[in-house]
């Protein structure tokens, strides 16, 4: 201290200036290092630019960011906190006024597992996510006490099921209330967790999307007793898979190409009308695509063996084609078979937990890959064909 006092001296005109900006700079240090943070924001939320909590305030959106105790969260939250979680609380100021309070739990390792927020009328949002940082649970509060739910999981690293449930609220509830874990029976005279539909994600060998299957419970089970007290099932729409059939379903198209592109032109194609017809499981039947002018493009008719799809037929005037699947005891497909115009153009086989790949040319292989788990090509073999050729046996009918 003495000698910064000497080199004041050696400015006396100065001197009061500095050590006054020294002590305002000092305190800003010390009130940002504060439990409480503020900061100029925006309408997302964003912590834009640290200031004091006067000047940010002067802005039209400002973000206060402070620690949370267990005893100061809401009772929504507190099933899914532990011990070993840092909670913060964050609020969203507009023109001074609170606008929306967030909060967000943090493991031992910083990683985010929880955010939540709430508005005044019990409408808001939480979301879980596991140590890897991907989603896995996401509750949607529609301010009357009912929660829609969303159950996602995965397998190395790729999202393969999501499931929708609703829980409506009990009478007069208002605010969240959290919904019990997986296979918890629901608490005494609270309402049931219907189920209202589970989308199968379907992936190429090289892990791109390809389809996605809906299963939809039929009505009476989906809804049971109390179906007056249930509201319009949450629509997640996938852009170019979902296909809204009706205002009360939506359906999604069979997953139509095991590891191919034979139907993409068609699925991915553009059709100002299409219409589907389905059968009292909700499994779709047909679906006859219109063009803007009104005339008809072609029709896709599906065959199935229970829940499983077995065929996919494509009529569209002389362009005529079909996909055959088959399955083993498990459910999963092993074999898929191309055939355009009743000629086999393609077939596709698992074995040993490889694909093997066979494409024909006037009824004998001409072409035969065998392909990883991983997506990758492990060999490629060119058979010449021989002058008389083969004629295979045509589609199963």
């Amino acid at each position: 201290m003495p000698g910064n006092l000497r080199a004041l001296r050696r400015f006396p005109a100065c001197g009061p200036v500095l050590f006054a900006g020294l002590l305002i700079l000092g305190g800003m240090a010390a009130g940002l290092a504060g439990a409480q943070d503020w900061f100029v924001s925006n309408a997302a939320g964003m912590a834009l630019e640290p200031a004091f909590s006067r000047l940010a305030l002067r802005n039209r959106y400002a973000l206060s960011v402070d620690r949370a105790l267990p005893e100061e969260l809401p009772g929504a939250l507190l099933p899914y906190y532990r011990e070993t979680y840092a909670a913060e609380l964050r609020i969203l100021y507009q023109e001074g006024e609170e606008y929306r309070r967030q909060w967000i739990f943090r493991d031992e390792l910083r990683r985010d597992r929880l955010t939540a927020a709430f508005g005044d009328d019990g409408s808001g949002f939480i979301e879980l996510y596991d140590e890897e940082g991907r989603l896995t649970e996401e509750h949607q509060f529609n301010g009357e006490g009912g929660v829609y739910r969303t159950l996602l999981s995965y397998n190395q690293g790729l999202l393969v099921k999501a499931e929708a449930r609703f829980k409506a609220g009990s009478p007069g509830a208002k605010d969240p209330v959290a919904v019990p874990e997986s296979g918890l029976p629901p608490e005494a005279g609270s309402p049931a967790e219907i189920p209202l539909w589970t989308d199968y994600y379907r992936y190429s060998r090289f892990y791109s999307l390809r389809a996605v299957d809906r299963i939809i419970p039929s009505v009476q089970d989906a809804v049971g007793e109390g179906a007056a007290a249930v509201q319009t099932p949450a629509r997640i729409h996938f852009p170019r898979y979902v296909l809204d059939a009706a205002a009360e379903i939506v359906f999604v198209t069979p997953s139509p190409a095991y590891d191919s592109d034979f139907l993409r032109d068609i699925l991915m194609g553009n059709s100002d009308r299409i219409q589907y017809s389905a059968d009292d499981r909700g499994r779709v039947l047909r679906e006859t695509r219109w063009d803007a002018e009104g005339g008809l493009i072609g029709e896709l008719q599906n065959t199935w063996s229970g829940d499983r799809l077995t065929a996919v037929r494509w009529i569209a005037g002389d362009d005529e084609r079909l996909l055959e699947y088959e399955y083993d005891g498990a459910g999963n497909r092993t074999a898929e078979r191309n055939y355009t115009g009743g000629v086999l153009e393609r077939t596709v086989r698992r074995e040993e937990g490889r694909d093997v790949e066979e494409l024909y040319m006037n009824g004998e292989v001409i072409l035969r890959a065998v392909w990883g788990s991983d997506g990758r090509k492990i060999s490629e073999e060119r058979i010449r064909p021989s002058p008389a050729g083969n004629v295979p046996d045509g589609p199963n009918e």
